[in-house]
């Protein structure tokens, strides 16, 4: 589905978003258009009465600064009045990140993260360092001939690491993920599959338990249209039905506003402000 660049201050800085925004091509994955200066995100709550949008609250934003060739040099989230978060980022001169520095409210210390690449500039390495320099965590991965990511690893220390399989089918389509979690020597499996229609667009989405049991399901009717399905021991529990909606769209191409729905209401509104060179 689309590449949700906001999230809250404090996932942030976890883990899990620093692998999530380190992989992000912010301009490629958005499909954004012209040559960008920065991009001024901001996310709020939607108050919808009956279909009808009565109005917003609680914004976050996030300011992304790009340099000429289109890498995010920076970003910034903002919560209300507070800088809540900040990223410094370093490109070498393949355009490939390196370094970045992530620092949060109410501290000048930058905890660093750097990047390894192999020779077809795949990312094969990250490593996670504390703002006191000390080491946090590594992330490993490997990848096929075709340059599919086919597994990953991440190790918290002697008590935790978890550890993924990607398995795809002759067009490069991903269709099995497996996640093994290891804590304190317990083991849990989660499994999710995909399946594609002839045209590679993803069709079902499918995640089971350590039991084989299915606890999540998604059906694709689009890019911007998709039903959720949860399961509790193996039976549906609810069933949501979400859809995104482009509103505006600028001289240069770019949609301005987003509106996400949730069951035929909608509960989030996104509004992006461009600068372009």
């Amino acid at each position: 589905m689309k590449f949700r660049i906001l999230v809250t201050a404090a996932t942030l800085l976890c883990c899990s978003v620093h692998a999530q925004m380190r992989e992000m091509n912010y301009l490629k994955e958005s499909g954004t258009k012209g040559n960008v200066k920065s991009v001024k995100v901001i996310r709020q709550e939607v108050i919808d009465n009956s279909g009808k949008l009565t109005g917003y609250r609680d914004p976050t934003e996030m300011i992304l600064e790009f340099d000429t060739s289109g890498n995010a040099v920076s970003a910034v989230m903002i919560n209300g009045d507070v800088t809540e978060a900040r990223q410094v980022r370093k490109y070498n001169s393949r355009n490939l990140k390196y370094e970045q520095e992530n620092y949060h409210y109410g501290t000048d210390c930058g905890a660093v993260t750097k990047y390894e690449y192999d020779k077809k500039d795949n990312l094969t390495t990250v490593t996670y360092y504390n703002c006191d320099g000390t080491l946090r965590l590594t992330e490993r991965m490997e990848y096929d001939l075709n340059n599919n990511l086919i597994f990953k690893s991440t190790n918290f220390g002697k008590t935790s690491d978890t550890s993924l399989k990607f398995k795809y089918d002759g067009r490069n389509n991903l269709i099995e993920q497996v996640l093994m979690n290891r804590t304190n020597g317990v083991e849990q499996k989660t499994t999710t599959t995909y399946t594609y229609d002839s045209s590679n667009v993803r069709k079902t989405k499918s995640t089971l338990d350590n039991n084989g049991s299915m606890t999540y399901h998604v059906r694709y009717e689009d890019a911007d249209h998709y039903t959720a399905e949860t399961y509790d021991d193996g039976k549906k529990s609810y069933e949501r039905v979400y859809k995104t909606e482009k509103k505006n769209i600028d001289s240069v191409g770019n949609w301005t506003e987003e509106i996400y729905y949730r069951d035929g209401k909608a509960y989030e509104r996104v509004t992006r402000y461009f600068t372009y060179y």
